[in-house]
């Protein structure tokens, strides 16, 4: 009796592809309207680069067939065809269905048969479906690659009608213009009550446990953030349904993985390359890494409908996350195929269905931002600390406003008054909001406030060694607002030269410089209080001290 989202990442081409599935018909049987509180959400699936579907119309005079053509790349493949035609009524016997190898052919009406040939083993088997449908499943085992062509046929008058074949197994796509690659959202996206979700690229590279960096490309070039992932299934459904409904972040997506993942074990889809820093989690790609998004969104609905007894069911939630979608210039035009509705926009999905936040206790009197140019600085003040729970701050650029991403900030907390320091990962423009948790739960967004980061230093500056007290080395940090000649100087406290850290032209930015507590002639130096010094050609100087300890 308890709320549930379910999350299937699983899926293939084999069925109608119109909801009539027994997967498809189990999933409408647990959710939708007047079903509350329970949703299933699909992957769309992984086939949108290739060319797995293929339709025509019989022809009403039974001596004109329509054949296509497709290829096999494999020897000893074995190739599933899955064939629906629309014949009223639905007869097998009103229907020919003839295979063509490279060298021989095999012909067939009825409920089925089978051969051998040299070019491979062929099994043709009919039977009714539903009220309108005659269900062909074509098995090849390959002994010759090549081209292979399917012809139908219908007896005249009523063997006629719309037919679509799907290449469910083994290494074959349509030759075009036989094959396309439409309605490939295959079972269980299809089923009528399940949100099927497609695939876009929310980020284009990563850094490995290696160190080593990789980028991710699509046919050979490299893909990018916002665009619509190459493999995504597209639909509609067979019926004319719009599939997938909504789109999710699904390439290059880091999650954790199973340490029966590791690479090389045979069963694992990680390379090397994919296990990032840490060896916890593993970069990968797929609409099943685009599903669990929405599944996520989806639970935090049922949680917040739960705590205001409201119940709602799996099409309400759908229809109002279609409505939310955000569309783009990636995107374009929506719905369609592709993106079905859009991207999912989750803020506005809450907006809509609960309208604004609950007021919370907290009583944000100002949120800020500043920047020297090298780091964005957050200030912030609250009337009432003492029902503070939490601040979450997101950060967003300007080519991707909604995009927020979280970044967990280190406050410095001094009463009413909190500050959070942010270095972006590139220069551009951002936006910045604040998320107040009370302690009740309740939240609210506050902002955004717009920082246009260059990465460079505004000012000189020298920093603090860290660690002081040190032993036997300290790390000391600087910024440069140009390039320039510059030296960094220790010295003792009678102001004799002791080791001279930098001396020559830096580039403009942030540095940093490690002394090792030794002298210019590599003796370890004394215990005691030293002076380090920043200088500059121009004739910036500051200096500032450290403390030896042996």
């Amino acid at each position: 009796s308890r709320p549930w989202v379910t999350n299937l990442s699983l899926g293939g081409q084999q069925g109608p592809h119109d909801g009539r599935s027994a997967e498809d018909s189990a999933i409408d049987n647990l959710v939708g309207s007047g079903n509350p509180r329970k949703v299933v959400v699909a992957a769309a699936g992984n086939d949108g680069e290739r060319r797995l579907h293929s339709s025509g119309t019989l022809n009403a005079n039974s001596a004109v067939s329509v054949s296509k053509s497709f290829t096999v790349t494999t020897a000893g493949s074995v190739v599933g065809i899955d064939l629906w035609t629309q014949i009223s009524p639905n007869i097998p016997t009103l229907l020919s269905t003839r295979v063509t190898g490279p060298d021989t052919l095999f012909e067939v009406s009825g409920s089925g048969g089978s051969a051998n040939h040299t070019d491979g083993d062929i099994s043709i088997f009919s039977s009714p479906f539903s009220n309108t449908d005659v269900n062909t499943s074509v098995t090849i085992t390959i002994k010759k690659t090549g081209t292979w062509t399917i012809s139908l046929k219908g007896a005249r008058g009523s063997g006629t009608g719309n037919f679509d074949m799907w290449i469910y197994s083994g290494n074959a796509s349509w030759t075009p213009p036989d094959g396309d690659f439409s309605r490939l959202v295959g079972t269980p996206g299809s089923a009528k009550n399940a949100i099927t979700v497609g695939a876009y690229v929310s980020k284009a590279s990563w850094i490995d446990q290696n160190n080593a960096g990789h980028t991710a490309t699509a046919n050979g070039v490299a893909v990018v953030p916002g665009n619509v992932a190459s493999f995504t299934s597209p639909g509609p459904t067979r019926d004319g349904r719009q599939k997938p409904e909504i789109s999710a972040p699904g390439q290059v997506i880091a999650s954790s993985f199973s340490s029966d993942a590791t690479p090389g074990n045979g069963l694992s889809i990680f390379g090397t390359g994919s296990i990032l820093v840490g060896g916890k989690q593993a970069i990968a790609q797929g609409t099943s890494m685009a599903a669990p998004h929405v599944v996520g969104a989806v639970a935090l609905v049922l949680e917040e409908a739960a705590k205001r007894a409201s119940n709602l069911d799996a099409i309400q939630i759908r229809s109002l996350m279609q409505a939310t979608a955000r569309a783009d210039a990636a995107t374009g035009t929506v719905p369609n195929a592709q993106w079905g509705s859009g991207k999912m926009n989750v803020d506005s999905l809450f907006f809509v269905i609960f309208g604004d936040p609950l007021p919370n206790a907290i009583t944000l009197t100002s949120f800020a931002a500043e920047t020297d140019g090298r780091r964005v600085a957050l200030a912030w003040h609250i009337s009432n600390p003492s029902n503070h729970a939490g601040f979450h701050v997101y950060r967003a650029t300007t080519a991707y406003p909604e995009d927020r991403i979280r970044i967990t900030p280190a406050l410095i907390i001094g009463g009413p008054h909190l500050s959070y320091d942010d270095t972006p990962p590139t220069p551009g423009t951002y936006h910045y909001w604040l998320a107040d948790v009370d302690i009740t739960g309740h939240s609210t967004f506050h902002g955004p406030v717009t920082m246009v980061f260059t990465g460079l230093p505004a000012v000189f500056r020298l920093g603090q060694s860290r660690p002081n007290p040190f032993n036997p080395s300290t790390l000391i940090e600087y910024d440069l607002p140009r390039q320039t000649h510059v030296s960094l100087t220790v010295y003792n406290i009678l102001g004799q030269e002791v080791a001279r850290l930098v001396d020559g032209v830096r580039q403009a930015g942030r540095h940093t410089v490690t002394w090792n507590g030794r002298n210019a002639q590599g003796q370890p130096a004394s215990s005691g209080v030293y002076l380090y010094r920043l200088t500059d050609i121009a004739g910036f100087v500051e200096s500032r001290r450290m403390l030896l300890l042996k």
